[in-house]
């Protein structure tokens, strides 16, 4: 084979770098409302009911960054080729070791079902609506290896939307009996009992608890119990409601809080 002339090399890497940009451009979060049209509104609910769906059935061991990783995995298999659909599974085994497989097995399962009866989108339509969800993920989520913010965000609002999942016990599964309430839960049910009556009392009971948590550098936990509200109220007014206890929580974390918008 000729060797390539200096002009031909030039050229070449000119078309490599602009492939690398563009590939790099296309994992990079999508901030826009393009793909929150009602045109896309079920195939984005779908990806993030298997989400969900995956955290439940990981037992709530799935992070953020597990989501991330597979959105960007999903990104680039949808560059690489035609859309390929999940292979058929009589039977979900559900492995510690595994849950990124899984989370991106049941993405497509979910987009699979979906499409059997609506239309489906192109492969750049569906890589929109994966930028738009990495675009959630940056906003709800903390940098902690084991931030769950998105997670809890996006179980609050399904929940809200009517969508229940639950991890039923298989077969010869011994349940421990329930330990000790986490800090977390306590002031999650806390919070649910203030959406659910907007009681003033137990408002201020929530914002103390809060305080006493951030005192006790638990900023981790406030964050996920406010992004599960923030999902289940899906309303502007309560995110500034929650501004006041985000921002010291977030501080403590590292970074600066951004008020998404729900």
């Amino acid at each position: 084979m000729a060797k390539r002339s200096k002009a031909q090399k030039r050229k070449k890497r000119k078309e490599l770098q602009r492939r690398r940009k563009a590939g790099l451009q296309e994992l990079r979060p999508y901030y826009g409302n393009k793909y929150r049209k009602e045109k896309y509104i079920l195939a984005t609910m779908r990806a993030e009911t298997g989400i969900y769906e995956t955290h439940v059935m990981t037992d709530r061991e799935l992070t953020d960054r597990d989501v991330e990783a597979t959105l960007k995995r999903l990104i680039r298999e949808l560059h690489s080729g035609p859309y390929q659909p999940a292979e058929q599974r009589d039977e979900v085994e559900v492995e510690l070791s595994s849950e990124r497989e899984l989370l991106h097995w049941n993405i497509k399962r979910n987009w699979d079902d979906l499409f059997t009866e609506h239309p489906g989108h192109s492969n750049s339509e569906l890589v929109g609506i994966l930028r738009t969800i990495l675009g959630s993920v940056e906003t709800w989520s903390t940098p902690s290896t084991d931030s769950r913010g998105y997670l809890n965000y996006i179980e609050g609002f399904l929940t809200q939307a009517g969508v229940r999942v639950e991890r039923l016990p298989i077969e010869d599964e011994e349940w421990a009996e329930e330990g000790e309430m986490s800090d977390q839960e306590y002031l999650l049910d806390l919070g649910l009992e203030w959406v659910d009556t907007w009681n003033e009392a137990v408002k201020r009971e929530f914002f103390d608890e809060v305080e006493a948590m951030l005192d006790e550098g638990q900023a981790e936990e406030v964050i996920n119990a406010c992004q599960y509200l923030i999902g289940q109220v899906n309303d502007e007014d309560f995110v500034q409601e929650l501004v006041p206890l985000l921002q010291p929580a977030y501080r403590q974390v590292g970074v600066p809080f951004r008020a998404g918008s729900p």
